[in-house]
């Protein structure tokens, strides 16, 4: 059978960080309910994945431990009744420290769930104040620990990159704690403001670094990482062996997954669809997949060079054949070239693929290189 990625949206939140954009509520329980049934019914009526068996889940959000174990367990069981789950299937959860509880660990751990996902952010409790975070360093690390006991046999650590005032024995000191404790994953993501923000409103790009200072702050970031046994597999995630995200590699391997839930993104059959950013919208019908959007054709070669160059592993020639037996590879090589004179990008008889340099400026390098 086709392997499959499903990914649910929990769009709720205690409170808005101030730089985030992403669609989400303000948490309430009689919502929390009403949308975990509105979950089990939309995925109820996904009868149009046959022949496909999945391999990945994950909750994003928002803050997906908000919902509690009961509710997370119910939409759990409603996948496992409508899908065939590959035994060994990746289920992630992401999490906040300030909403975990071991109990509630242990719980979802019966449920299903294998990997979890914390938004640490940072180790320095200042910073994490300023970010808006409602917990700190100490709570983050214990949470951590609780997750393994638990009984979670992988683990993912977010930390915001050049945040104002951010210094590299901060990035030191969160790849060392957490290292110590056995976590096998860490997302560094660099601090983007976002329009429409809180911290676009009050100007915050002005205390961040400038380009050059982000520059290094990053560079150090990917040393210090694999110094503690990180190696880089894409842009902004990190893994000792056997921790890289599975569901994750889908999105960079242009590979299928189904969305489901308020803004929830779908790639399947060379489709790509969405469900709109409103939790009241799609309510309105009794058939749930009605309110999802066309947004495009997808998995052409554009898009997969696209993301494929996310990766440290890049462009691997024999994968490229096989998908694109029409594509001129010479052509794509000779391109490369003025990247590799300059150190973005490196070349072999196997891959092309963009250097921890070149990262800095991903952007640019392939939409020049496509």
């Amino acid at each position: 059978m086709k392997p499959l990625g499903l990914y649910i949206h929990i769009p709720f939140c205690v409170s808005k960080c101030p730089y985030c954009d992403f669609y989400s509520v303000r948490f309430d329980n009689n919502t929390a309910d009403e949308y975990t049934n509105y979950l089990c019914k939309l995925i109820k009526q996904t009868d149009f994945a046959k022949g496909y068996s999945a391999d990945s889940i994950y909750f994003g959000g928002g803050t997906p431990s908000l919902m509690g174990a009961k509710r997370l367990s119910k939409v759990i069981d409603a996948l496992y009744e409508q899908f065939d789950i590959k035994s060994d299937c990746e289920t992630t959860l992401e999490a906040n420290p300030h909403t975990i509880e071991y109990s509630n660990l242990c719980d979802l751990n019966k449920a299903g769930f294998n990997r979890i996902s914390f938004g640490v952010q940072s180790s320095n409790n200042n910073q994490l104040k300023f970010l808006g975070r409602n917990h700190n360093f100490e709570q983050a690390a214990e949470s951590v620990d609780m997750a393994s006991v638990a009984g979670f046999n992988k683990i993912s650590v977010d930390i915001m990159l050049a945040t104002p005032n951010q210094t590299i024995n901060d990035i030191e000191i969160f790849a060392k704690i957490f290292s110590e404790k056995k976590v096998g994953h860490i997302s560094g993501y660099m601090l983007k403001i976002e329009e429409g923000t809180d911290f676009e409103k009050n100007n915050v790009k002005y205390l961040c670094p400038n380009d050059d200072e982000t520059a290094d702050m990053y560079l150090n970031a990917v040393d210090i990482f694999e110094k503690y046994g990180y190696r880089q597999y894409e842009i902004s995630n990190f893994s000792i062996d056997g921790h890289k995200s599975r569901h994750n590699l889908k999105y960079w391997n242009c590979d299928e997954y189904i969305g489901f839930g308020s803004s929830a993104h779908s790639y399947f059959e060379g489709k790509r669809f969405y469900f709109p950013r409103s939790i009241k919208q799609l309510y309105a019908e009794n058939n749930c997949w009605s309110k999802v959007e066309y947004e495009s054709d997808g998995g052409g070669i554009e898009e997969y060079l696209m993301l494929r160059l996310r990766l440290t592993d890049g462009i691997i020639f024999e994968d490229i054949k096989q998908r694109y037996p029409q594509f001129n590879i010479d052509d794509m090589v000779q391109k490369a070239q003025i990247f590799m004179k300059n150190g973005l990008m490196y070349i072999d008889d196997k891959k092309i693929s963009i250097t921890k340099e070149g990262f800095l400026v991903s952007n640019s390098i392939i939409s020049n290189f496509i």
